[in-house]
């Protein structure tokens, strides 16, 4: 006859180390390209902190974690990837666009003065068509100021 467990607790996972397990199970599984575009700053935090990841790996159009990022307006990630002295910040996509320069367009006056702070960051960069960051931010300004 089998025994019983006279403790019925006792064969059950220890929850905190479940919960460490799962995170980093989780972070190995997504890359940190989507956990920038998720704003999923764990994620974002526990794939910075291994070697092995390679923080300007670019998707199918050569967007970086930097890139979306900036693009997406996620200051919290952004000042995390901007600390980690492995990301280059010129990185440009396929069609010439730098972070800045995504940053000018879409990503808020916040997330361009974090770029603009951050050392080495080009900007005179120019995308496919000749276009730099401030022309960009200029012809935005313009646009919403003829909508008004």
């Amino acid at each position: 006859m089998k025994r019983q467990n006279q403790n019925p607790g006792h064969n059950r996972p220890n929850p905190k180390r479940t919960r460490v397990v799962r995170a980093a199970a989780s972070s190995a599984r997504i890359s940190l390209y989507a956990a920038c575009k998720n704003n999923d700053v764990r994620a974002v935090k526990a794939l910075l902190a291994d070697p092995r990841v390679d923080v300007n790996q670019a998707n199918k159009n050569g967007c970086t974690p930097l890139f979306v990022a900036s693009r997406r307006g996620h200051s919290k990630v952004l000042s995390m990837l901007l600390a980690d002295p492995r990301v280059d910040v010129n990185y440009a996509a396929d069609n010439g666009w730098t972070p800045l320069y995504v940053a000018s367009w879409k990503g808020g006056s916040e997330v361009v003065s974090m770029l603009l702070a951050k050392q080495g960051v080009d900007v005179n960069q120019v995308n496919k068509h000749s276009e730099t960051p401030l022309y960009i931010a200029s012809q935005k300004q313009y646009m919403g100021a003829k909508s008004r």
